[in-house]
């Protein structure tokens, strides 16, 4: 299973709205989720967008044409709605797609003050959803989503919001699992700072899918002329396609 996440910025260059396109084709996503996305139609074939409108989950920002999303590559998906986020995350509850196991996925997109606002989005995961389930949390978080080394530190904000996404729901961040011990890839390219290594996108799923995790990795050649943000992808190889480690 592949799972990616891409911040689009603002849509993405109106006059090339290939950013979709270009992820299937290099990932072949069984999970897209995506921030800062203009209506998924307009980046896809109409044939395409027709045999899968119903595994795509998208909602608008107030006030602008672009929102958070999620593609979905089979299963049956039902959006989830968090109204005091409404586009700046996109949720999803997902049946078949990997096991009889119910799946829910959030797509985030961080409004600040971010660590804040990520501990609200956390507090309404966990607050709303009791049940037995697997979680998959990704996006643009707006804070360092991997543990630098000693020397370069992160905010203590930044430290809370990871600790409890992994004490709290069990996650692991994905790219960091799949790369022990080296330094943080860039994710963001901020115009301000464009040789900071911002690292704020990422994915996050449940920890006993660790020995089911090939690779993680960030997508650099070719992808700096689509957004400021690189895409992060991980790979998952489960022993049986229905059967994934956190069901066993």
């Amino acid at each position: 299973m592949n799972i990616a996440t891409y911040n689009l910025r603002f849509g993405g260059n109106r006059h090339n709205r290939s950013h979709w396109q270009e992820i299937f084709a290099e990932v072949d996503p069984d999970l897209f989720l995506v921030q800062e996305t203009c209506d998924p139609k307009i980046y896809l074939t109409e044939e395409f967008y027709a045999a899968h409108r119903s595994n795509i989950v998208w909602q608008t920002v107030e006030g602008r044409a672009w929102g958070s999303a999620i593609y979905v590559s089979r299963g049956e998906v039902k959006s989830i709605a968090i109204d005091d986020f409404a586009g700046w995350v996109a949720g999803a509850e997902i049946s078949g797609l990997i096991s009889d196991r119910l799946l829910r996925v959030f797509s985030i997109h961080a409004p600040p003050p971010y660590s804040r606002k990520v501990n609200q989005i956390l507090d309404f995961i966990a607050n709303r959803f009791q049940d037995d389930y697997d979680l998959v949390i990704g996006g643009d978080f707006n804070l360092c989503v991997s543990v630098r080394e000693a020397e370069q530190p992160i905010d203590w904000s930044d430290m809370g919001v990871l600790g409890r996404i992994k004490r709290e729901f069990g996650l692991i961040n994905c790219w960091q699992a799949a790369n022990p011990n080296c330094e943080l890839a860039q994710t963001l390219r901020w115009s301000r700072e464009p040789t900071y290594p911002y690292h704020c996108d990422g994915i996050f799923a449940p920890a006993v899918w660790y020995r089911d995790l090939e690779s993680s990795e960030v997508l650099i050649d070719g992808w700096e002329t689509m957004s400021d943000h690189n895409p992060v992808v991980a790979c998952f190889e489960f022993a049986s396609a229905a059967t994934p480690s956190s069901a066993t």
